[in-house]
């Protein structure tokens, strides 16, 4: 039992602590998980256990920037921190690339807001 109060309440101190301002954040937290577990743990774990799968799609999606690898750690890297830190060249990759790939790459995130968000700042670095 101490360790379930201490669980929670270093969640709930952790998703108050004070952050920095260093990127474009507009998704809520917390915001939904793609799988169901009593606690809540970064979704970036699914990102590594079908890392395969991630490695295909990046090279058929982001074919201009070499294996697509950089691209898709950073799309998961802004998923986890809630915090959208994507560069330019991902940005531009963004973008580009066509509907059926946009949909392979954010379905994964089950948070529509994340898409449109991640979307949305990538036109506005590009413009």
């Amino acid at each position: 039992m101490k360790s379930v109060s201490l669980i929670v309440v270093l969640l709930l101190s952790s998703s108050l602590a004070p952050q920095t301002i260093t990127s474009f954040s507009l998704f809520p937290f917390p915001f939904p998980i793609p799988f169901s577990l009593p606690f809540s743990l970064p979704s970036i774990v699914g990102g590594i256990i079908a890392r395969d799968n991630n490695s295909e799609l990046a090279r058929r999606c982001f074919p201009d920037l070499g294996d697509g690898e950089a691209c898709m750690a950073e799309i998961f890297g802004s998923f986890s921190n809630r915090q959208i830190t994507i560069g330019p060249e991902c940005c531009k990759a963004i973008v580009e690339v066509d509907e059926d790939c946009t949909q392979a790459v954010f379905k994964q995130f089950s948070d529509a807001l994340f898409t449109s968000s991640v979307q949305q700042f990538c036109s506005y670095i590009n413009s």
